[in-house]
């Protein structure tokens, strides 16, 4: 599968333009690894054209931008309704909470390359595994003490990954299955399906709209021969009784 990103930087207090370099440089790197989402045959490119030519757009974007689209400011998050990533600037400069102190283990260089992959993850159909645990726990218990899931929510604390460890590269099966209770191979999105199906209306829809245009307007012509035969018989009645 063959996907076009936009990677883009919003400008923030203290931002330069070795920031934003940086930034898109570490996502290239993150997108074009075969240790990435690449080994699932997802190609994702970075593309110098248009935003709306792109399949998604994956930017650095300060934190009341975060919350103004996912209602969150100390996270990352995926947008589907604006079919962007949005990396929280502060977390990425290690100025957070969030990424001096969790996920656990990592280095900030760690960091970035996991919340790149997860959250593009998202943007791939991916989502956080066990999301019915009432404990929160998103590790396979068969991987205990062995690297979990690139798609845990390793941003929110240890109690989300115990008993695996941190991990910022997907592994060789990234979806669970609830019904199977095991790990499953991703299902790639056919975002150029997705596209031409949001642009136009398929056959059968139109041939139903049709139908009930051609409804309504036998309907509306049925209403006014009604209503003439009714007048015509109005008038009818009136002159008989003139006669008389």
């Amino acid at each position: 599968m063959f996907y076009q990103v936009v990677i883009s930087v919003q400008d923030e207090p203290g931002y330069n333009e070795t920031i934003g370099m940086n930034f898109i440089q570490t996502v290239v790197d993150v997108l074009n690894s075969p240790k990435g989402w690449k080994k699932y045959n997802f190609i994702l490119t970075k593309t110098d054209g248009f935003m709306q030519n792109a399949d998604f757009i994956i930017e650095l974007a300060p934190a009341s931008k975060v919350k103004s689209i996912c209602s969150t400011d100390t996270l990352s998050c995926w947008s589907p309704s604006h079919s962007k990533v949005l990396i929280n600037y502060e977390n990425w400069m290690g100025r957070s909470v969030i990424s001096q102190e969790t996920p656990p283990g990592l280095t900030l260089e760690e960091y970035r390359i996991y919340v790149i992959n997860h959250e593009v993850g998202h943007a791939l159909g991916m989502r956080h595994p066990f999301p019915k645990n009432p404990a929160s726990i998103q590790c396979d218990i068969s991987r205990a003490g062995k690297p979990g899931s690139v798609m845990m929510q390793m941003s929110k604390g240890t109690k989300f990954i115990y008993p695996c460890t941190p991990n910022c590269w997907p592994l060789d099966k990234e979806i669970y299955d609830e019904m199977q209770n095991k790990m499953q191979p991703v299902v790639p999105i056919d975002y150029a399906s997705l596209k031409r199906n949001a642009n136009s209306i398929s056959y059968s829809t139109k041939l139903k709209i049709k139908v009930a245009v051609l409804i309504i307007i036998i309907c509306i012509i049925f209403l006014i021969m009604m209503y003439q035969k009714f007048n015509k018989s109005e008038i009818n009645n009136t002159v008989n009784i003139t006669k008389i």
